[in-house]
């Protein structure tokens, strides 16, 4: 029982997302529910988690902890949000029950294979620089991360024309691409604004 316990007090952030994930999942909302997707989104997302914190990187940011939450926000909690109201942000129809469960499946036989590569390369790569000269980190400024954000945020909002309302409630993306300032140009450059703050505050912790 102390190893239970101790081994839960160590990764309380993933048992936590576990219980959420499991439990919002698992919720009975919107407007259609099929266990096979909900049980499959769920496992995507709970293999997100597994790879998060349980790859060989397990301290710091690395490359794998962002693919990871990608994946868990976008392959997992969106596409259940989406699943069970009926919407989908990039095309105006309704996906049906047997595609979400292949997408899923497909996700999840990746991240599997995933685990197993990038654990195997990581050792590689971790004996192979054990005997190196380790170079010291350069601190870079918050301050230059709350501009870049605050910029970053300025920005969208200029883009979407001030419409703050698309912040809860967006349009398929074949519609907002014409309605941005800069037209295509503007809706390409949107895609990567609105990912500046999150990477600013991933590359400051």
């Amino acid at each position: 029982m102390i190893k239970i316990y101790n081994w839960l007090k160590r990764n309380s952030l993933f048992v936590l997302l576990t219980v959420f994930t499991t439990v919002f999942g698992c919720a009975d909302y919107g407007v259609r529910f099929d266990f096979q997707v909900v049980f499959l989104l769920i496992s995507v997302g709970l293999l997100s988690l597994f790879c998060m914190f349980f790859l060989h990187d397990k301290k710091g940011m690395s490359l794998n902890k962002t693919f990871s939450l990608f994946n868990y926000l976008f392959f997992s909690i969106a596409p259940l949000v989406q699943f069970k109201n009926n919407s989908s942000f990039y095309v105006d129809i309704v996906i049906s029950d047997s595609l979400y469960s292949k997408l899923a499946f497909i996700i999840i036989v990746i991240l599997i294979l995933y685990s197993k590569i990038y654990n195997y390369f990581f050792s590689c790569f971790e004996n192979g620089l054990k005997d190196k000269k380790i170079v010291k980190k350069q601190t870079v400024s918050p301050y230059f991360f709350y501009s870049i954000s605050i910029l970053a945020v300025l920005f969208y909002f200029f883009l979407i024309k001030f419409e703050f309302k698309l912040l809860l409630f967006r349009p398929p993306g074949f519609r907002l691409k014409y309605n941005t300032n800069l037209g295509l140009v503007g809706y390409g450059i949107l895609l990567i604004v609105k990912l500046i703050p999150f990477v600013s505050l991933l590359f400051y912790k």
